[in-house]
Formats: structure tokens, C-alpha cells, sequence
């Protein structure tokens, strides 16, 4: 056993011995870890839980812990744990969390990693994760292989980026660009153009998230923007759902094949 994983993952009271903390630290651990070895720097990860109480409070931690070094996160909601090893395997799918205690009292909670073949990480894996949470060590400083670290790789990029967005971009053309990304999206959108429609979502979506890096948006402005960017998705996917309908959804006819 290891200083946090046991046998089959971490488990201990939630709130307590698994607490918010813990979670979002094993989440960021595991992310870090997972993308070097799969040498992505968005890993993807999906997280499942059973029905106990904590789940909610945990899935959060958790998922808190895997964005802040750039992961990507799917919730699959309540799943067997089988399912959640079965889904990774057989998904695009980097690696998976299980929360779970088991057989355990409803007070319990437990954390447990699914590698993406669909079974738990090694005990080597684990005790790197282990090791970054209790150790306190920084993403920039983990191995990427024998001769460098994440931080050679991405820190300088991640500087310039955070320069940019936090202290040099300029709020007065990026206020213009969203109000123009908007309007050619929903252009786009009347004309059937689903897939350039979405580009200018993703657009919007980028030009909002600097501005607020920025401090430029207030508060009430904050959910205005979030809702004209909440609006363009949902009738991008609406639209995108439809044309997919009615060309009579031909990959998934192509996949029962």
C-alpha cells in the first residue's frame, strides 16, 4: 500500500479523510502524469460516481483539479464501476476516475484511476501521483522522458499566453471582435453552415474567457456574455443534431454495418 492508494484506489471518510482538498490534488496529479505519458497536453478524462451523498462535493473537487493543469473532463453521472472501465477502453478516452467506496459504509467515498486499456494504474502510476500530491511538486518540474521536463516544453508558451491575456490584450478590440464572431456565427447558422457556425462559437468563447483573464467584465456583464455564448451553442448543437437527422444520421447507419 501506498501513502494514499490502498489496494483498490484512496479510500477514507469524505470530508474528511477524502476531502475536497485531497480530491483536487489527486485530479491534478493524475492529470499531470496521464499527459505526459500519453504526451497530450489536454488529456481526456472521464469521471463516474456511484449514489452516495459525497459524490457531488468529490466530482467537483476532482474535476477542479484535472482542468487546472489542462485536462479535459467528461462526467458520466451515476455508472457501475465496470461501466466506467468498459467506457474508457473503448472510447478516445485518456484515462478514467472512479468515485466509489464500494462495500463501504455511505459515509465513505473513495477515488480510484482507470488507465485508458480500462484497468487501474500500475502501482508505480500511483505512487506518482502520490508522490506530486504529497511531495507538492509543480507541473513544470515532472519528467516529460529522460532528458526534459512539462515545464521545457510548454512554460514558456503558457507565460506568453498568461501575459497576454492577463496584462497586454487590448479589452476595446476584443469587446468588437465578440460582437463580430457573434454576428457571423448566427449568420452562418440562418445560412445551415453548422460546422463554420461553430468555429465562431469557439470564437466568442475565447475572445469572453480573455476579457474576463482581463478583468475587463463586470458582473452582470459577466453573465450576459456567458449567456450570449450558452445561446450560440445550444443552437449550433440543435442545428448540427437536425442535419445530421436529416441526412438519416449516416454514420451511425454506417457503424451497424
Amino acid at each position: 500500500m501506498g501513502r494514499i492508494f490502498g489496494t483498490d484506489g484512496a479510500r477514507g471518510v469524505a470530508n474528511t479523510e477524502i476531502s475536497c482538498t485531497l480530491a483536487m490534488d489527486i485530479g491534478r496529479a493524475a492529470a499531470m502524469v496521464v499527459a505526459r505519458d500519453h504526451k497530450k497536453k489536454r488529456p481526456l478524462f472521464l469521471v463516474g460516481h456511484d449514489t452516495r451523498i459525497s459524490h457531488n462535493m468529490l466530482e467537483s473537487a476532482i474535476s477542479a483539479g484535472l482542468c487546472s493543469v489542462g485536462a479535459d473532463v467528461v462526467t458520466l453521472g451515476t455508472v457501475p464501476t465496470p461501466a466506467v472501465a468498459y467506457l474508457v477502453k473503448n472510447s478516445d478516452a485518456d484515462a478514467a476516475i472512479m468515485l466509489s467506496a464500494s462495500h463501504n459504509p455511505y459515509e465513505f467515498n473513495g477515488i480510484k484511476i482507470f488507465g485508458s486499456e480500462g484497468f487501474k494504474l500500475t502501482d508505480d502510476e500511483e505512487y506518482e501521483i502520490e508522490g506530486i500530491v504529497l511531495d507538492h511538486v509543480l507541473p513544470y518540474d515532472l519528467k516529460w522522458n529522460d532528458e526534459m521536463t512539462y515545464g521545457d516544453i510548454f512554460k514558456s508558451a503558457e507565460y506568453e499566453n498568461a501575459m497576454y491575456a492577463f496584462e497586454e490584450c487590448d479589452a476595446d478590440m476584443l469587446f468588437n471582435l465578440f460582437d463580430i464572431y457573434e454576428k457571423e456565427g448566427l449568420k452562418l447558422m440562418e445560412k445551415g453552415l453548422v460546422i463554420p457556425a461553430y468555429d465562431y462559437v469557439l470564437k466568442c468563447s475565447h475572445a469572453f474567457n480573455t476579457l474576463d483573464a482581463r478583468g475587463a467584465v463586470g458582473v452582470s456583464q459577466r453573465a450576459s456574455f456567458i449567456g450570449r455564448v450558452r445561446n450560440m451553442s445550444r443552437n449550433v448543437a440543435a442545428a448540427f443534431v437536425k442535419q445530421r437527422e436529416e441526412m438519416g444520421f449516416p454514420l451511425l447507419k454506417r457503424g451497424d454495418k
